[in-house]
């Protein structure tokens, strides 16, 4: 939709900026769980149409990430992350000082599908 492109383009663009750097660049807010994992397959999409933007990835922050994956996500985070408010409130901004620090640092554009 429009308003998907609206959000999406400029994270793109921000991504291209930082290419051959890591961290994440866009973080990507959904009202549900269900609305997040919907999207991953077209922000990848999306991502996967930019030349020079292979070693980037999206990849979702939930309650069904298992720890052990929460963990790689933190210490090398993704260009984009899918994510819901519940998980932004209990786990990342709570860890922004310590275990997400390096995500919070990083992030260029906070996106809110509401």
């Amino acid at each position: 939709s429009g308003k998907t492109l609206a959000y999406t383009i400029p994270a793109l663009c921000a991504a291209t900026e930082t290419m051959g750097r890591s961290g994440c660049v866009a973080l990507f807010l959904y009202p549900t769980k269900a609305l997040a994992q919907d999207q991953l397959g077209k922000l990848q999409a999306a991502l996967d149409g930019v030349r020079g933007l292979d070693d980037k990835k999206i990849l979702a922050v939930d309650g069904d990430v298992p720890h052990a994956a929460r963990a790689d996500i933190m210490a090398a985070p993704p260009a984009f992350i899918a994510t819901n408010p519940d998980m932004l409130h209990y786990t990342v901004l709570p860890g922004a000082g310590g275990a997400w620090s390096r995500l919070v640092q990083d992030v260029r554009y906070v996106v809110d599908d509401d």
